[in-house]
């Protein structure tokens, strides 16, 4: 029985051994590894001692890896980056920049194209200049265009080969009044010609040639969109029979929403363009027709009216639509990539490329954003060069310097407390 107490009491008193063996081993030592650590290549060089991140009790002056977590110990200050009164700078070694795929821009000046973005529907379909294609003889379909309903079609484009009995018997008449000189027969079938589609010029071509026409071609009388062709090949064919069904010029009005911030950049004809989701591939140009000057009070949006012309026939009153406008143009101004802007809490910044691979955060306050830029109202001079793909890691990088900075502010700006507690 006291063999087991004694074992239960030696116990603590062993672990309590080892964890004092443990510090008075490593106690005196500096955590350093072999080789130069990865935050020497994106750092702060000074003479300034070394900390861990997590662990701020963990103080060296040479650069390693925590002994705790196994962190890379980082500089507790940049007396520097100091200097120059903003956020500290950040430097990156080639190679590192070359690992990190940091890639820059510089500042430009220019003109950037105010664009609206909004939603909107179909308010009104007018179709105009329909057209219903007929061959005026009786025959069947040797050929016929295939197009899907709602492609375009040009004016002159062929839509069907009629063959007709009638019409080539027609022409063989003629033929054979002409060689005999029989100007009364001529004359006669010349008019039978005339009614089933066979006009002066091509009785001429007939006269020089001896060639009769096989079919009767059928074309588009304008430019329109397919509607409807309900026959086939081989289907026979009436003088009343429908063909074809062209489309003509179709007016879409669209009404669409933007913001009361937008309305100012508004103007009558501007250029705007429409997609449809239930139309994936077709875009529509219009034109800003009149904005409405009374504001949501609900939403703070102003109604804007968009005008289409199309000759697509699949458009129909109510369909979604989201559009895009083209307003005003904001000329001379600073702009950079929209990659390049970081935004936060506290407001805007980028990243500004300084001399030897020194890298700075820069407040700016930011303007529009059009087409992946972003204005720049201040903060920047033009001359400079941004960071677009990296930049967060060296923010980061720099407010966690800063962040140390802070922490081993000296002495002497600290508040002085006097015996009775008060502060100077």
């Amino acid at each position: 029985m006291s063999r087991k107490i004694t074992v239960l009491y030696s116990l603590p008193l062993l672990f309590v051994a080892g964890l004092l063996s443990g510090w008075l081993l490593f106690a005196d030592r500096n955590p350093v590894v072999q080789g130069k650590p990865a935050l020497d290549e994106i750092g702060l060089h000074d003479t300034s001692h070394y900390v861990c991140p997590m662990h701020p009790e963990i103080i060296t002056s040479e650069a390693g890896s925590c002994p705790v977590c196994g962190m890379d110990l980082v500089l507790a200050e940049n007396e520097a980056a100091a200097s120059a009164g903003g956020p500290p700078q950040v430097w990156i070694s080639p190679v590192m920049e070359h690992n990190l795929g940091i890639r820059t821009s510089p500042v430009q000046r220019g003109t950037l194209q105010r664009l609206i973005r909004t939603t909107g529907s179909i308010s009104k379909i007018t179709p105009s200049g329909g057209r219903t294609i007929m061959p005026r003889l009786a025959g069947r379909v040797e050929w016929v265009l295939e197009r899907s309903t709602g492609e375009s079609v040009r004016r002159g484009e062929e839509l069907a080969k009629i063959f007709s009995p009638e019409r080539l018997q027609a022409q063989q008449d003629y033929l054979a009044a002409f060689r005999a000189g029989d100007n009364d027969a001529m004359k006669q079938h010349w008019e039978t010609l005339a009614k089933l589609g066979f006009p002066g010029n091509k009785v001429r071509k007939l006269e020089e040639s001896g060639e009769v026409e096989r079919n009767l071609t059928l074309y588009a009388p304008q430019d329109g969109s397919i509607m409807e062709i309900p026959l086939k090949e081989g289907d026979p064919v009436e003088a009343d029979t429908t063909v074809a069904r062209l489309g003509g010029l179709i007016v879409a009005n669209v009404s669409a929403e933007v913001f009361e911030r937008q309305w100012t950049w508004l103007k009558y004809g501007q250029r705007a363009v429409m997609t449809i989701p239930s139309l994936p591939g077709e875009e529509f140009e219009g034109t800003v027709e009149r904005v409405n000057e009374s504001i949501s009070y609900k939403t703070r949006t102003l109604t804007v009216r968009l005008r289409f012309l199309t000759m697509n026939p699949l458009l129909r009153k109510s369909m979604f639509a989201s559009v895009t406008i083209y307003a005003q143009p904001h000329e001379d101004v600073l702009w950079v990539p929209a990659d390049a802007v970081i935004r936060t809490g506290d407001g805007e910044r980028v990243i500004v490329v300084r001399d030897d691979g020194h890298y700075q955060p820069v407040e700016v306050r930011a303007g529009i954003v059009s087409n992946g830029r972003v204005e720049i109202l201040s903060g920047l001079q033009g001359d400079e060069t941004v960071v677009v793909s990296g930049q967060f890691l060296i923010d980061s990088e720099s407010s966690l310097t800063a962040s140390f900075r802070r922490m081993q502010e000296p002495e002497a700006s600290k508040p002085e407390h006097n015996e009775s507690g008060h502060t100077h």
